[in-house]
C-alpha cells in the first residue's frame, strides 16, 4: 500500500519547546476517590492562564481525573481563529479538595509570521462536513485506499459533534468503518526559519489493522504527511500458539491494545515517564541482567515503535525479525497481566506491576524479562562465551523459566535466546507459574511443597491447562508425553465440555473465548462460564496442602465449586467437571491408597492409581455424556501414562 510506504518515510512535525515545564504527577493512592470536584476546574485553570499569559488564546479540550486521585488536570490547546494549534499543549493541575494550582505545563508556538485562511473557518456544520467528505475522498485517492467515492448522505456523524473534533462512521475503506477528523493549525518552519500556521485536516483511522494519522492541506489539496501510530503493536495473537510446529501464526496489529481497567495508563508508561521501548509498569525487558541494557540499545532505539514486520523464512536472531520478536514478548506479558487481572489476579492478590493504583499490594514488582540472547549457532562464540552459555544452560535456564519471589520483588522470566520470544504457548505457561505461585504465597504455601512427583506434575499441569485453553486451536491432550498433561487434559476436558467445544454435547452454558474483556466490571452472574472455571482453578491454588496428590488437587477444585456463588447449586456444571476427571480414569472413587514403587539405586519414585471411571450418583443421568465423549481410555489414562514413563526411564 502507498500509505505504508509514505508512513515509513514520515518526519515528525515541528513542536515548540516548552516555555514552562515543571509538571509532576500528584496522584496520592491513599486519597479517597471523588467523581466530581466542588470547584469549577476549567475556570480556575483559565483564570490562571489568562493572568499569567494575558495574550494567549486557548480552548479547553478536556479534564483528566484519574481513579483514587484528587488531582484534576485541565488540558488546553493554543488556538488561532478558534482552531487549535496541534503543536501546542497546556495542562494545569488543580487540587480538587483545595482548588489550588499544583502544577503547570505550557507549550505554545510564538512568533508566527503567516497564518493560512480558508472559507471553511466561517461556514456552518453542514458545509464543513461536506468539505471534509470531499477532502477524505481526495485522501483516499492519493493514498490509493479506495476507488469508490464517499457520499455525504452516507456518512454518520457521532452525536458528540464538535466543529474541531469530528468522529465519522460508515467509512468503507477503513478497517473498522470509522474515522476521526480534527481541523487544526500545524505550525511549520519555512526555509527562511520563519513559522507558518498551515490549516489542515488531521485524520486518524485504521487501514489493514494498522493505525494511521494523516495530515491533509486544506488549501493545497494534498496529503502532507502519513504517520503510523507509535503505540501500534504488531504481534502474534495471544491465542495463537506461536510455536514452530507448522501451524500458521495469526499475526495482527492493534493500537493501544491494553485492557483499560487493568492497565489504565497503557503499557509503556511508569508514573509520568513514557517509554518508546519495551519498558513499562508491568514488564521490563533486558538482554543483560547485570548491565541492565534494554534490547533497543543493541538494536536501533530511535526506530523502535512496536510495529515491525516479520519474515518466517528467517529466524528471530536475524535483524529482520528480532524487533518483532521483542515486541511480541512485550505484548504477551502485558496482555497476560491484563487478562489475569480480570480473572482475579489483581493488586490485592499480589499481581506484577511497579505502581499499584490502590492501597492493596506492595507494587515495585513488574516482570523482568531477561533474554540471554545467545546465538542459535555457537561457532562464532569465544571459549569464554561458550563456557558462560553452558553455565546458563546448566544452572539458570535451558529454554524458558519463571521465578516468583514475594510480593514487592520482581519476578523474572528467563529466556535462553530470542527464539523463545515468539513462543506464545510457552509464554502463557511460564507466566501462569508466576500467577499460581503468588496465589500460594498468599496462602503461605512454600515452593518446597511442590518438589514431589505428583506435586510437580500438578504445578506443570496447571500452567499447561491455561496455555492449552488459551490457544484458539487448542485441542484436548491426547498424546500425553508426561504426567503433567494427564491433569491438564482433565481440566481442558472440563472446559471444552462445559463450553460445548468440539464435543458431542449440547450445553446451555454461555462461554466467551475472547478473554480481552473487563470481567471485573461485570456482575458475577453475567460472567461467561469459562471465566468461572478459570477463577475456580486459580482460587483452588490457595487450598493445597504441602506435597498435594492428584486427589487433593481434584478435591480442592470441587471445594471451590461448592462455595462459588454462581455454580455451587448447578448440578450440570458439577457433573461435567466430574465427567472430565472420570474420562481420565480419575473418577469419584479414585483413592489416595496408591502403590508406591521405589528404585533406591536412582532415587526415583512413582505413584500408581488404579483407573476409576465412577461419577457421583447425582450425575448418573448424564452418564451418556461420559460414554459419548470418552477418549481411547485404555491409552490415555493415568495408569497407562505411569507404565509408559516407567518404561521410558528404565528401558
Amino acid at each position: 500500500y502507498k500509505i505504508t510506504e509514505l508512513a515509513n518515510n514520515y518526519k515528525d512535525i515541528y513542536f515548540a519547546e516548552k516555555q514552562v515545564s515543571f509538571y509532576n504527577d500528584t496522584t496520592d493512592p491513599s486519597s479517597p476517590s471523588y467523581s466530581t470536584s466542588k470547584f469549577d476546574i476549567v475556570k480556575i485553570a483559565e483564570d490562571y492562564i489568562y493572568k499569567k499569559y494575558p495574550d494567549l488564546d486557548i480552548v479547553n479540550v478536556g479534564i483528566v481525573n484519574n481513579e483514587n486521585s484528587l488531582s484534576y488536570i485541565a488540558v488546553f490547546y493554543h488556538v488561532l481563529n478558534n482552531i487549535p494549534i496541534i503543536n501546542s499543549r497546556i495542562a494545569i493541575s488543580v487540587d480538587g479538595e483545595t482548588g489550588k494550582i499544583t502544577n503547570e505545563e505550557i507549550s505554545v508556538v510564538e512568533n508566527i509570521k503567516n497564518v493560512e485562511k480558508n472559507e471553511i473557518l466561517n461556514v456552518d456544520k453542514e458545509a464543513r462536513i461536506k468539505k471534509l467528505v470531499d477532502d477524505i475522498n481526495s485522501v483516499a485517492e492519493q493514498l490509493e485506499l479506495s476507488k469508490n467515492k464517499l457520499k455525504y448522505e452516507d456518512v454518520v456523524i457521532d452525536k458528540d459533534y464538535n466543529k474541531n473534533f469530528i468522529f465519522l462512521k460508515n467509512i468503507p475503506f477503513t478497517t473498522d468503518s470509522t474515522l476521526h477528523a480534527q481541523l487544526i493549525y500545524n505550525c511549520v518552519e519555512e526555509k527562511d526559519n520563519t513559522l507558518s500556521a498551515k490549516l489542515q485536516w488531521q485524520l486518524k483511522f485504521y487501514s489493514s489493522y494498522l493505525y494511521y494519522t494523516v495530515r491533509y492541506g486544506i488549501n493545497d489539496g494534498k496529503v502532507i504527511s502519513v504517520k503510523k501510530n507509535k503505540n501500534n503493536y504488531r504481534f502474534i495473537k495471544y491465542n495463537s500458539p506461536g510455536d514452530n510446529e507448522g501451524r500458521e501464526w495469526e499475526i495482527t496489529s492493534a493500537a493501544n491494545p491494553e485492557i483499560k481497567n487493568a492497565s489504565p495508563y497503557g503499557w509503556n508508561k511508569i508514573g509520568n515517564i513514557t517509554y518508546n521501548v519495551p519498558f513499562g509498569n508491568n514488564v521490563k525487558m533486558y538482554d543483560d541482567y547485570k548491565a541492565r541494557n534494554t534490547f533497543t540499545e543493541i538494536f536501533d532505539e530511535s526506530n523502535f515503535n512496536f510495529d515491525f514486520d516479520i519474515n518466517k523464512d528467517y529466524t528471530n536472531h536475524d535483524e529482520i525479525n528480532r524487533n518483532f520478536a521483542i515486541t511480541n514478548t512485550f505484548y504477551m506479558i502485558n496482555i497476560l497481566h491484563d487478562i489475569y487481572f480480570n480473572l482475579g489476579f489483581d493488586v490485592e492478590a499480589g499481581n506484577f506491576q511497579d505502581i499499584n493504583y490502590t492501597n492493596e499490594g506492595k507494587g515495585n514488582d513488574s516482570v523482568i524479562v531477561l533474554n540471554y540472547n545467545f546465538p542459535s549457532d555457537d561457532s562464532n562464540l569465544s571459549n569464554i562465551q561458550k563456557k558462560y552459555k553452558k553455565y546458563v544452560e546448566n544452572y539458570v535456564v535451558n529454554s524458558m523459566a519463571f521465578t516468583t519471589p514475594e510480593d514487592g520483588q520482581h519476578p523474572v522470566l528467563y529466556m535462553l535466546n530470542i527464539d523463545y520470544a515468539t513462543h506464545n504457548h510457552g509464554l502463557i505457561h511460564e507466566y501462569t507459574h508466576g500467577v499460581v505461585e503468588r496465589y500460594r504465597q498468599k496462602a503461605h504455601i512454600t515452593g518446597d511443597c511442590f518438589s514431589g512427583n505428583e506435586a510437580y506434575a500438578i504445578n506443570e499441569g496447571l500452567s499447561e491447562f491455561f496455555a492449552i485453553t488459551s490457544d484458539a486451536h487448542g485441542e484436548i491432550q491426547q498424546s500425553i508425553y508426561d504426567r503433567l498433561e494427564f491433569f491438564a487434559g482433565a481440566l481442558s476436558d472440563a472446559l471444552f465440555l462445559i463450553c460445548g467445544k468440539d464435543r458431542n454435547i449440547d450445553t446451555h452454558f454461555k462461554c466467551d473465548e475472547n478473554l480481552l474483556q473487563e470481567f471485573k466490571n461485570m456482575k458475577k452472574n453475567e460472567l461467561p462460564y469459562n471465566v468461572h472455571l478459570y477463577q475456580i482453578v486459580l482460587n483452588a491454588s490457595s487450598h493445597f496442602k504441602c506435597h498435594p496428590t492428584y486427589t487433593d488437587w481434584r478435591d480442592a477444585i470441587f471445594n471451590e465449586v461448592d462455595t462459588h456463588p454462581v455454580v455451587r447449586n448447578n448440578r450440570y456444571f458439577k457433573c461435567l467437571l466430574w465427567i472430565s476427571f472420570a474420562n481420565r480414569g480419575f473418577g469419584s472413587n479414585a483413592k489416595e491408597e496408591y502403590t508406591r514403587i521405589s528404585y533406591p539405586e536412582n532415587g526415583i519414585k512413582f505413584e500408581q492409581y488404579e483407573n476409576n471411571f465412577d461419577i457421583p450418583d447425582f450425575c448418573m443421568k448424564y452418564r451418556s455424556v461420559l460414554d459419548n465423549n470418552r477418549m481411547e481410555i485404555e491409552e490415555y489414562t493415568y495408569e497407562k501414562v505411569y507404565e509408559r514413563q516407567l518404561h521410558d526411564n528404565f528401558k
